[in-house]
């Protein structure tokens, strides 16, 4: 019990939002940890096991329902030992159980709901349980009592279940076959496996929930690129102008919720995740990028003013998520009624945005979601206006719904840094800076990068949280590729040689904390990793959400050998995708960034150096270059007195090119290069079809 008779349990001491909110449940939480474990040993007793996050809808109601409830506490502090995960913080123990219960059941989710031996194999699970029996489901009381009786009375089988579950999993993760290098043609089959699942009636990905997936969108769209294929290019804008026009896009911020409850993109489910966000802004940029057109990079710089007005933490860095959930009700902060809109507008504008962006009279979400139903060009026609001026108008006027709705309860807010997700972040404002020039841009990228080696790093390590006092978790993988990858685009940005020193670092350290031994694979995260033992090493190849970690380390490490001339990469890279053979030949779909990388890399390679004697005067030959190069393509900066005191200067790449006198640009295909390009038109022309 806690002061005043509040009750408080193990996690009344924790830093994760997630957890601190069960602090005062009933239930006996502990966190993940020896603690726990020994008492589990010690007594006998399974591990009732629950992660979720803190933005998880589901999360909360499971919580109120059951974790609040005395007698439902009662039952599990007699028969378990119950522990408390976050699955931001631990996404290794994730990983693990969440493959566990997908094999056991079909089907994953949070609240991951999974029940432990003592020596942590697990013999049952589920998700959201509810508290009264319906809609097919038990009770989550009933599941308790028939796991209790399982474990007491048929011991041997709950035994042999969990090491045969264990051992699916084992076999899951890896997929076994004799090594062989994947060829020009693996892009080709990952890309139709995909396309297989486009939605041609309202672009991404299957029926609904309908996620945006970043990953697969961008490799399409590099796809289209290679190929030159318009039909493919135009399959990934629509998706892009459909999201933009949906409701998963929070109109008024500018961001985007995680995903839509159903296949059109009008109904969110309003949580808001940093890393969605952070992914979905460098996408529009490259959008915008390819094809000039205002839309694209309208919603790329939205979506970075809404991560800095609603998920920057004012010591810098920024916040995992915003919950779905305001006084206790999903997506109340966002939702309006006409009633509301006229209000705050006025009758004229308020008309324009609920007939605009499709607010009924009714009571379901959808009639409260603004999502736009007509096309600018014809709202143009019906208002009479030019697009650009209707544009104007909606901006001032969503700029008064923005000041209106800061009146209202905000959702919660995870407050802690993950390395990762904000390393991710920082490439988004790194990429709008090399779309835009915005040096604001440039700015929050580089401080953002700064607060990760200032925070995140320590005792020659990354840990991948930082809680607001102390850094926690020693690294994932994840942590380790992304912060490489961001401050390869800073270096992209800035020609800063620091840049180039610590992308070796982060390499060389990844390759001595994540190959599972000399074959060539790797894991995101090892038995023995991130402040508690697993039972197997945890890796997970696919590109969903997120793009596959082992994908952005394998390209970085091409990236690496071909500006530094490093044989180690080039060897390190060669044993891992010898090794991810088998499983890109059975299925490419799942894994495209590596696909990717296999066809460009099988390819006649191109390289582009500017140099110049300040960023300024190269930046136009580079700007020509990055829109002019087809991906795979490296374009890089050379500029006089920045390559960290002259340590990279002899590196292959910049070894014999003068950074003095006017910027120049050395375009070189499969090794062989001309001369200098001076001029933006010479350098798009050269490029052309590379």
């Amino acid at each position: 019990m806690g002061e005043e008779g509040v009750t408080t349990n193990h996690l009344a001491q924790e830093t994760s939002p997630y957890l601190v909110q069960h602090a005062h449940n009933p239930v006996d939480w502990y966190a993940w940890g020896e603690e726990a474990l020994e008492k589990s040993r010690r007594e006998d007793k399974p591990i009732f096991l629950s992660i979720g996050y803190s933005a998880c809808h589901w999360c909360h109601v499971m919580a109120h329902e059951s974790f609040e409830d005395p007698d439902t506490a009662a039952l599990l502090n007699d028969a378990f030992v119950s522990i408390k995960v976050d699955r931001e913080e631990r996404p290794d123990l994730d990983a693990l159980y969440m493959r566990s219960v997908a094999l056991m059941t079909g089907q994953g989710g949070w609240p991951l709901t999974v029940f432990l031996t003592p020596e942590l194999k697990p013999f049952f699970g589920g998700t959201y349980f509810p508290k009264e029996e319906r809609w097919g489901m038990p009770s989550f009381r009933q599941v308790l009592r028939g796991v209790q009786a399982a474990y007491r009375d048929k011991r041997d089988e709950v035994e042999g279940s969990s090491g045969q579950i264990l051992d699916a999993v084992r076999r899951s993760f890896r997929t076994e076959g004799p090594a062989v290098m994947p060829g020009v043609g693996a892009a080709a089959s990952a890309r139709e496996a995909i396309l297989d699942r486009f939605d041609s009636a309202a672009g991404g990905f299957g029926r609904g929930p309908k996620f945006p997936q970043p990953p697969l969108l961008a490799f399409l769209l590099d796809e289209a690129s290679r190929t030159g294929d318009p039909d493919l290019r135009e399959k990934v804008l629509f998706t892009l102008r459909r999201m933009e026009a949906g409701g998963v896009r929070d109109q008024v911020g500018g961001g985007f919720h995680r995903y839509a409850v159903d296949g059109d993109w009008i109904v969110p489910h309003y949580e808001k995740m940093l890393y969605d966000n952070a992914q979905l802004a460098s996408l529009y940029f490259r959008a915008y990028t390819l094809t000039e057109e205002k839309l694209y990079g309208r919603v790329a710089e939205g979506i970075l003013d809404d991560m800095n007005a609603s998920m920057a933490r004012s010591g810098g860095g920024f916040v995992a998520a915003l919950d779905a959930d305001s006084e206790g009700e999903e997506g109340k902060f966002y939702v309006w009624t006409c009633d509301d809109i006229i209000s705050e507008l006025g009758s004229e504008d308020g008309r324009l945005v609920a007939t605009l962006y499709g607010l009924g009279s009714g009571p379901t979400l959808a009639d409260r979601t603004l999502h736009r139903v007509q096309t600018w060009a014809e709202a143009s026609r019906r208002e009479g206006q030019e697009e650009d001026a209707l544009r104007d108008r909606l901006q001032r006027a969503f700029g008064l719904l923005r000041k209106a709705r800061e009146r209202r309860v905000p959702p919660g807010v995870d407050t802690k840094v993950l390395t990762d997700w904000n390393a991710l972040a920082a490439t988004a404002f790194l990429d709008g800076y090399l779309a835009t020039s915005k040096a604001d841009y440039l700015r929050t990228g580089l401080r953002t990068l700064s607060l990760i080696w200032e925070r995140c790093w320590g005792e020659g390590r990354l840990f991948h949280v930082w809680d607001g006092a102390k850094a926690r978790v020693p690294g994932f993988l994840s942590d380790w590729a992304y912060a490489a990858l961001a401050e390869w685009r800073a270096y992209e940005a800035t020609g800063d040689g620091v840049h180039l020193s610590r992308v070796e670092t982060l390499l060389k350290g990844a390759m001595d904390r994540f190959r599972d031994g000399s074959e060539g694979r790797w894991v995101d995260a090892p038995a023995s990793g991130a402040g508690g033992r697993l039972l197997i090493p945890v890796r997970d190849t696919d590109d969903g959400v997120l793009p596959s970690p082992l994908a952005v380390i394998a390209r970085m490490f091409w990236l690496w050998e071909r500006l530094a001339g490093a044989p180690w990469a080039g060897e390190e890279l060669d044993r891992l995708l010898n090794a991810e053979g088998p499983a890109l030949a059975a299925n490419p779909g799942a894994q495209p960034l590596l696909a990717a990388l296999c066809t460009q890399r099988a390819l006649a390679s191109v390289e582009v150096v500017v140099s110049a004697p300040s960023m300024e005067e190269a930046w136009p030959l580079l700007k020509a270059a990055r829109r002019a190069a087809l991906p795979g393509a490296l374009v890089l900066p050379l500029v006089a007195g920045r390559l960290d005191a002259g340590r990279w200067e002899t590196a292959p790449l910049f070894r014999d090119r003068s950074d003095s006198g006017p910027a120049r640009a050395y375009v070189c295909v499969g090794g062989m290069c001309g001369l200098p390009a001076r001029t933006a038109e010479d350098v798009a022309e050269r490029l052309a079809g590379r």
